[in-house]
């Protein structure tokens, strides 16, 4: 059933080339919004508790286990979430992640016993950990799919610009969820928690509505056909084994083209390094 929901869409008949014209930037340009605002709303709820910590009346070593939680469960998800993102609609994959964690985030909030149990809280964490995994990877296959290689780069800076307002953003939103809990600090820590998580449960709705697997889904041409002139007749090869990795089961593909791609292994131990920093700071 889950397979099914997430099944991508299939090819719509090709539209006019007046439409295709006319439609194809509206679009792209509300793929890059849908991308942007998902992923800023995944950061809403990413990491409340450090926000909360001189709240919520725990040491540090326990602010500890609840975060770390939360980052180990992230990091293997971004990874695993990466491998079915790629054969899933990213119309359902992006909006359903959000979601199911503005969910977790009202539950963390509304149950009494959630944030006063260590334990609880971590397997809430945990759950919201993975959850949150599931933001980068459908934003970065809509980058391929809907914009050329000489400009996603371009787009994939606008798009990484996302996590900085959404970093940014969260601590107004539990600062909001504060106020509006009184003057009890375990009414306002458990408002931190709910008053976010319903924001992103309206923004999950609002993402289905905008978001677009493919251009193919909607009945346009691929971005390698809208934007032929960036790939040149040395290309083809290129594009010819892409084809043919797409014929590939995933443990294929990691096999052949993930692990002995030196650069993506460097490029991946210097990102892991740099969240270690930047989540202990």
């Amino acid at each position: 059933m889950f397979k099914k929901l997430l099944a991508p869409p299939g090819k719509k008949p090709r539209l006019s080339d007046a439409e295709v014209a006319r439609k194809y930037p509206r679009y792209r340009t509300q793929v890059i919004i849908s991308i942007f605002v998902g992923y800023m709303g995944y950061y809403f709820v990413r990491n409340t508790t450090s926000i909360l910590s001189g709240i919520l009346k725990m040491s540090a070593t326990e602010i500890g286990i609840i975060t770390c939680a939360s980052y180990i469960a992230y990091g293997v998800s971004k990874f695993v979430s990466g491998l079915i993102s790629d054969e899933s609609n990213s119309k359902i994959f992006l909006p359903l992640g959000l979601l199911l964690s503005g969910i977790i985030n009202i539950f963390i909030g509304v149950i009494p016993s959630v944030i006063t149990s260590v334990w609880l809280f971590t397997i809430f964490y945990l759950i919201n950990g993975w959850l949150q995994g599931m933001g980068w990877p459908p934003g970065a296959r809509t980058l391929v799919y809907w914009f050329g290689n000489k400009e996603r780069i371009t787009y994939g800076t606008i798009w990484n610009l996302s996590h900085n307002f959404g970093g940014a953003i969260a601590p107004l939103l539990a600062g909001a969820g504060l106020a509006l809990a009184g003057n009890d600090p375990l009414a306002q820590a458990r408002a931190a928690y709910w008053f976010p998580g319903i924001v992103v449960c309206i923004m999950a709705v609002i993402i289905y509505f905008i978001q677009e697997d493919t251009p193919e889904s909607v009945g346009l041409p691929p971005i390698e056909e809208y934007k032929s002139e960036e790939y040149r007749e040395s290309d083809n090869a290129k594009l010819e084994e892409d084809a043919a990795a797409v014929e590939m089961s995933m443990g294929e593909i990691i096999k052949k083209y993930i692990l002995p791609n030196t650069k993506l292994m460097w490029s991946s131990l210097y990102a892991a390094l740099v969240y270690i920093l930047r989540y202990g700071i």
